[in-house]
């Protein structure tokens, strides 16, 4: 046999082994599956959190711009970010704007840092910002969202659910196409309180299941996508896992990319979306489902 027929036929060979140890491997291997959700994040707002305090009233803003940019049969005849400056133009002037009377106060109403004193701060955010709605877009939207401390006093109490929030209401939230906005605080278990919080708008999640259970098990990996007013051009990620504080199990957790050695918890998750339920306009219509298969060895 001359070299060069014997050069093809070990390569030959050796692809037609490669294939079988490939087949051999995956046929081994459990399926899982890969579930990444992301909303486009270039229609999100960009206003950045520029003074001490209104993080939230940002969040929320960048929300209603993703709103109104990916939502315009809905909202264009609303003012869900009203044109403050007259000039006929909806744009950043508008959103700075919208951000600072969101969390300050606009005409009679009071704004999300105008919170009575003892009253609950996530209580006031999530009134002033139905408020919003309800004025400015009104009869638009749906409102949903999770909270350890929320109670029967709350606006729209019947869509607010008493608990921490689950990694699996970020996910149908996500898929509903629904905009999130959440809250972490870390935890100083010295003085046993929760230090000073941050707030951001979730704008996609990753999670690797890995045994294709549909759900988020302790060892498989789970990452958000935010978001940050502290920094809303670049896109942030963290990793999620689950942590406990005191006698409050199952919180969610993650590194906070601004103070990364310290453990901050969610402690609250507000969604909202267009009427009817974005879902049945189309599911994919605001961001990007992909679900790959995920092969691994056995052990």
């Amino acid at each position: 046999m001359k070299a060069r027929d014997l050069a093809t036929y070990l390569r030959v060979v050796w692809r037609f082994a490669f294939c079988l140890a490939l087949i051999g491997v995956m046929l081994q291997a459990p399926a899982g599956t890969i579930i990444t959700v992301e909303h486009d994040y270039s229609k999100y707002g960009k206003v950045w959190n520029t003074a001490p305090g209104i993080c939230a009233a940002a969040a929320t803003i960048n929300s209603f711009i993703y709103l109104r940019n990916q939502y315009p049969s809905i909202y264009s005849g609303t003012n869900i970010i009203p044109d403050w400056d007259y000039n006929d133009v909806i744009d950043e002037s508008d959103y700075n704007t919208s951000r600072d009377k969101l969390a300050w106060g606009w005409n009679d109403k009071p704004g999300i840092y105008k919170c009575p004193a003892g009253e609950d701060g996530q209580k006031w955010w999530w009134k002033v910002k139905n408020a919003w709605l309800d004025e400015f877009a009104p009869g638009k939207t749906v409102f949903s969202g999770q909270y350890l401390w929320a109670d029967s006093s709350w606006t729209r109490a019947d869509r607010v659910q008493k608990k921490v929030p689950e990694w699996s209401f970020l996910l149908d939230q996500l898929r509903k196409c629904e905009d999130i906005e959440i809250g972490f605080w870390p935890w100083d278990s010295e003085q046993k309180k929760w230090g000073t919080g941050h707030a951001v708008t979730v704008t996609g999640l990753r999670l690797v299941d890995c045994n294709d259970n549909g759900k988020w098990d302790p060892n498989e990996e789970f990452k958000i996508f935010y978001c940050d007013p502290n920094d809303p051009v670049a896109k942030k990620e963290a990793f999620v896992s689950l942590g406990e504080v005191d006698s409050w199990q199952g919180i969610m957790k993650i590194h906070w990319w601004q103070d990364p050695g310290r453990d901050y918890f969610i402690l609250n998750a507000f969604s909202e979306s267009p009427i009817p339920d974005a879902a049945t306009l189309f599911l994919f219509s605001s961001g990007l489902v992909v679900v790959l298969p995920l092969f691994r060895r056995k052990r």
